[in-house]
């Protein structure tokens, strides 16, 4: 549905499927736009969570995230936001547009990606729905960095900043202290080599 896509909502969504499988206290693991899902479970449900590890991804609303926002090599943030013309630009053209736009622009080794894999993406988001859902992510951030700014609580669930040596490890340090003054009180980095 519109307007659920932001991490707080989506967080809830995990925890409400963490109560059906009858887990208790998980370790909750998010990558990119999911390590901003797992920050917002963690954050609203402490309780429920025994840990976060949140994976090449700033919080959004926390430095530095108004330094990565404005990184000419993340001008998809704004495209991805932008209403309607995305999924008119992008529909059919998917194929070319992960390999270009993400894979051979920010992946270290983008050969590790097979056609395989591409093919993998495109079905992915072949659909119109789908491909909406993706972008509306992106269209989230700024309820995201709303919520982000005003969780501003103690909490001690511990919270493991990882990121790859040549993505975004060189700013856990920075997302680290945003995280300690925002009541986080159990935060370590681990730096993923190559």
């Amino acid at each position: 549905a519109p307007n659920a896509y932001d991490a707080a909502t989506l967080g809830e969504d995990i925890r409400q499927l963490a109560l059906q499988l009858g887990l208790e206290k998980a370790y909750v693991a998010g990558h990119d736009n999911g390590g901003m899902v797992a920050y917002a479970l963690a954050r609203r449900h402490p309780q429920a969570t025994r840990g976060v590890m949140i994976l090449d991804v700033p919080i959004p609303g926390l430095e530095p995230w108004n330094q990565v926002k404005a990184d000419p090599a993340l001008w998809h943030f704004g495209f991805h936001q932008t209403p309607n013309a995305p999924e008119r630009l992008i529909a059919g053209r998917e194929a070319m547009y992960f390999r270009e736009v993400f894979f051979n622009r920010l992946a270290r080794n983008p050969d590790a990606i097979s056609n395989d894999d591409l093919a993998h993406y495109v079905r992915s988001y072949a659909s119109p729905e789908q491909l909406r859902a993706g972008l509306e992510f992106y269209r989230a951030y700024p309820e995201n960095e709303r919520f982000n700014v005003a969780e501003r609580g103690p909490i001690d669930v511990p919270i493991v900043l990882a990121g790859g040596e040549h993505s975004l490890a060189p700013l856990n340090a920075t997302v680290a202290k945003s995280l300690r003054n925002h009541g986080w009180r159990n935060v370590s980095i681990e730096v993923i080599a190559n």
